[in-house]
């Protein structure tokens, strides 16, 4: 007996499933990563072939501003 979702349906199957990762640092900082996978999926009986990237990049890194209330300043010195 195999795992069943809850319509009772098997859940897809994957097979030559491969990913590659890749990132980018700017003065040891990460600025942009990438993920790349590939594979074939099958699911009532219908087979289908996945190609996808997806690229996000991370601006104004250092820029972000906290106001600490002067209480919890107190507190952390």
């Amino acid at each position: 007996m195999g795992w069943e979702d809850e319509r009772g349906s098997n859940p897809p199957e994957v097979a030559n499933a491969k990913g590659t990762v890749k990132f980018w640092l700017k003065d040891g900082v990460l600025i942009k990563l990438q993920t790349h996978v590939t594979g074939r999926v099958t699911a009532a009986n219908q087979e289908r072939d996945i190609d996808r990237s997806t690229t996000i990049e991370i601006k104004d890194v250092g820029s972000t501003k906290l106001d600490v209330p002067e209480e919890a300043k107190k507190k952390l010195g």
